[in-house]
């Protein structure tokens, strides 16, 4: 990690011996001190040699003297949270509030003016502190409507300032060590009024019943550590009218009577294991944006890494990995936001406003740099609604240069002065650039596409429109977009395809059809790419496409397989709604097609003077007999199933006429059939009459043979 040092003059580790050093440095920060001067002297020569040491490993790191060369860093080797998980357990509760379902896109309770200044802790380990004065401060800011005359007089972020010594001087307890670290779940407990002694209690009146002001008690921490060695406690010198603990009490555990049967102190999120995740991190911003800060704790290591911290100077995002969790200073959290284009935790330290960015510094969020998010704790001031469910009034949002954290939204820069907007101005009505600046012009040409109201060198969405001012970005298109040239990553929406890419294709204009097949589209100019036809052609201007038609066109006439074509491979066709269908075979034709030669022209039913059906042929008459069908045809069969006329075109029917009789499954007029019965019997008779007289004549020749035969023998 790189860090930014203060420019200082830097040191010949070779010629310089800590006093040396000392000298110089009293020398170049103006430094005097009391009694107090052999304590400073151990504290920068600790400091200095971590320092030779970090150089002697790292030729090119500079030994630079800063402002707090002669405090202990604020790491201790003791943990700030001395409490068990137990003891956190029972002692806090679980958020009370709603989870807002929406929050600020930012938020710094600098602008909102609820946080005040940030304060100098020095060598001693008290960071635990500063945080709980920092809470109880943005508490009393909080609550300053619906306080007495009195607070409402000191009730401004720029000059509060409760008393860290106050607090501390009267914090004897088990786990209260004064400036070898402490914790905000113990500093808070000791608030509680009418709880009994617990294990952090020893048997003193240790309750701190109020806030004071820095003013009645200034913090004097080396001077006062003797009589908080020997229990002596401080008495508040506010008036009893004006005594204040600003803070909401909560039931702890009823199920164990021997704690502490209330509590100020409100988890958020404690675990050793694992991290924030996003349902903790969208709980911290919904307690931010109702203006209230959260108590953290943090890692800054030990040895060099805490030397470094502590010589942070600002204009960076902080990071060191968190590998095993570990906590070692206590800070504040007073804001989120985007910096650098990075979503950033702003957090006030207690270094002093030299330090950092006047005070605070910014780590990422999601990160756990610095081991920062693994716990959460916060206090409800005194007067406020539990049932609020709305974000406090966001404040002075145009930063200027007093804040560091991004616009949200707009910004304009004003003699070198960022200004930031929830809107654009009056004078700067419309757009804004790729870094959130209000203009009253169009985008510059690096970034001429606006989207969400902002100039972009491309669309994310991947498309775009051109409203005949502007290029606009959206997140699809009503009706089709094209590739554009200017910008690789986007496409331009609009309303027909240009020349030199006449094909519509899945969205977007193309030179040809991929599909091989398009389509004109009634109305409009554009061609419509298709997978496949009812019909089509090969299209002359586009080799690789076929074009679509709803019915052939008279050069054409013929669709055969989904293609116009001049005539019928298969030979026949039916005419369907105007267009001529190539088919394999008819179930009806005739071969009096003249439009093609190539084609018989199939008939659903035969046409004058083809009235006769022979198979699948029209004839105009049938060789043998013929019957109706039920299609009103004449259909030609070989034989009848009932009665046939017996004229030349032989017609079967169901039942003979009245002037008809039957004859043999023939239908025959009556006069024709009385002849016939003359003829017949005549017939017989002559037949009859013939044989008898031939039976005569043989009986004759018969009869004569045998007289011969016998009068021979005589």
């Amino acid at each position: 990690m790189l860090f930014m040092f203060l420019s200082c003059v830097q040191l010949d580790v070779s010629s310089h011996t800590c006093q040396q050093g000392f000298e110089q440095y009293k020398k170049q920060f103006n430094l005097t001190y009391k009694n107090e001067e052999r304590h400073h002297f151990d504290v920068f020569c600790q400091n200095y040699m971590k320092l030779v040491e970090r150089h002697s490993q790292d030729p090119d790191f500079h030994l630079d003297f800063t402002p707090e060369m002669d405090q202990l860093n604020a790491s201790s080797s003791t943990p700030t949270r001395l409490e068990t998980k137990e003891e956190i357990k029972y002692n806090s509760v679980r958020y009370p509030l709603f989870v807002m379902p929406t929050v600020y896109a930012s938020v710094d309770l600098r602008e909102m003016k609820l946080i005040t200044p940030p304060k100098q802790q020095g060598f001693c380990g008290s960071g635990y502190a500063f945080q709980t004065i920092a809470m109880m401060e943005n508490a009393v800011l909080r609550d300053k409507s619906n306080l007495n005359t009195f607070w409402q007089s000191y009730a401004d972020a720029s000059t509060l300032s409760l008393s860290e010594q106050f607090l501390m001087s009267n914090s004897i307890c088990d786990g209260c060590r004064y400036c070898e670290g402490g914790s905000f779940v113990v500093e808070q407990m000791l608030s509680v009024p009418g709880n009994s002694f617990s294990q952090y209690m020893i048997p003193t009146p240790a309750v701190i019943s109020t806030v004071e002001l820095t003013e009645h008690f200034p913090n004097d921490f080396v001077v006062k550590e003797a009589a908080w060695k020997a229990n002596t406690q401080v008495t508040s010198i506010l008036a009893t009218e004006n005594k204040l603990l600003p803070v909401k009490f909560f039931p702890v555990n009823k199920a164990f009577p021997w704690l502490w049967q209330q509590t100020p102190v409100v988890q958020l999120f404690d675990d050793d294991k694992t991290r924030f995740d996003a349902e903790n991190i969208r709980v911290i911003k919904s307690h931010l944006s109702r203006g209230l800060a959260v108590a953290v704790q943090m890692d800054i290591g030990t040895g060099v890494q805490a030397i470094l911290f502590k010589q942070f100077i600002g204009g960076e995002i902080l990071h060191r990995n968190c590998n095993t969790f570990n906590s070692n200073h206590a800070v504040t959290l007073v804001g989120y936001g985007m910096k650098y284009g990075k979503e950033v935790w702003v957090i006030k330290n207690s270094f002093g406003e030299q330090w950092g960015d006047k005070g605070y510094f910014f780590l990422e969020i999601g990160k756990d740099s610095f081991c920062l998010e693994h716990s959460a704790y916060a206090i409800i001031p005194k007067f406020f609604n539990l049932t609020e469910n709305i974000p406090y009034p966001k404040g002075d949002s145009q930063r200027g240069k007093s804040f560091t954290l991004d616009c949200d939204q707009y910004f304009t820069s004003v003699n070198e002065v960022t200004v930031c907007y929830d809107a654009c101005p009056p004078e700067h009505p419309v757009f804004y650039t790729m870094n959130n600046q209000c203009i009253s012009t169009q985008c510059p040409q690096s970034s001429i596409f606006k989207e969400n109201g902002q100039c972009v060198s491309r669309c994310s969405s991947g498309a775009y429109q051109f409203t005949g001012i502007d290029l606009l970005c959206v997140s699809s298109c009503a009706d089709m977009y094209l590739l554009n040239k200017l910008n690789q990553n986007s496409k331009q929406c609009i309303t027909s395809c240009p020349p030199h890419a006449p094909y519509y294709q899945h969205g977007r204009c193309v030179q040809r059809c991929e599909s091989g097949a398009y389509f004109v589209i009634h109305g409009k100019t554009q061609m419509t790419c298709q997978d496949y036809c009812v019909f089509y052609v090969l299209n002359a201007s586009n080799d690789n496409s076929k074009r679509c038609f709803s019915q052939c066109p008279s050069d054409l006439p013929y669709s055969e397989s989904g293609m116009c074509s001049a005539r019928c491979s298969s030979g026949s066709y039916s005419n369907t709604k105007d267009t001529k269908i190539c088919q394999n075979q008819c179930i009806y034709y005739h071969f009096t097609n003249t439009t093609n030669e190539n084609s018989q022209f199939c008939l659903d039913s035969c046409i004058d003077p083809y009235n006769f059906v022979d198979g699948i042929e029209c004839k105009k008459w049938c060789p043998f007999y013929k019957q109706i069908t039920t299609a009103g045809q004449f259909q030609c069969v070989g034989s009848c199933d009932l009665y046939e006329l017996v004229d030349k075109a032989q017609k079967c029917v169901d039942v003979c006429k009245h002037n008809q009789i039957i004859n043999n499954k023939q239908c025959v007029n009556q006069s024709t059939n009385k002849n016939a019965n003359i003829i017949i019997i005549s017939i017989i008779a002559i037949g009859t009459v013939f044989i008898v007289m031939l039976i005569v004549v043989l009986i004759i020749i018969y009869g004569q043979s045998n007289y011969l035969q016998a009068h021979d023998k005589i």
